[in-house]
């Protein structure tokens, strides 16, 4: 019987059509393929991921880093992940996130990282902040062109 539940869990966690309150309860079920699915279901709430977000299976925290509606301070403290991975999945969305917000090219790693260190809160700068500013003079690659 039980085998029949992890695959109905497994089921629903990859559902779009599953509820945000079913979402939130399988964030925290004990097979991490159900988990990771949750973390990488579009329909998962913002609780979910923060839940998934700190998940011992590295693929989960991989997955909730990843996904768009992640909460960006779970995105921010999951750039101090312990796992070279998740760190990096987590700074791949963070970078994209730069680029689409402020115009700083994808690439250009030290102008984020610069932003961040000055500004515990940077998801929230806009583009005419004076940090973002700062960050595409001393960094002349970091804006993008046009």
């Amino acid at each position: 019987m039980r085998r029949v539940s992890v695959v109905l869990e497994r089921r629903l966690a990859r559902s779009t059509a599953t509820a945000p309150e079913r979402l939130l309860s399988l964030a925290s079920v004990r097979d991490p393929v159900v988990r990771r699915a949750v973390a990488g279901n579009p329909s998962s709430p913002a609780e979910a991921l923060t839940s998934c977000a700190q998940d011992g299976a590295t693929s989960v925290r991989i997955a909730a880093a990843t996904h768009p509606v992640t909460p960006p301070e779970v995105l921010d403290a999951l750039l101090g992940d312990a796992h070279p991975n998740v760190r990096s999945a987590a700074l791949s969305v963070a970078l994209s996130k730069a680029h689409e917000a402020w115009g700083l090219t994808p690439a250009n790693t030290a102008a984020f990282w610069y932003v961040r260190a000055l500004h515990p809160r940077w998801w929230r700068l806009a583009p005419e902040h004076p940090l973002v500013h700062q960050a595409a003079m001393w960094h002349p690659d970091a804006r993008r062109p046009g």
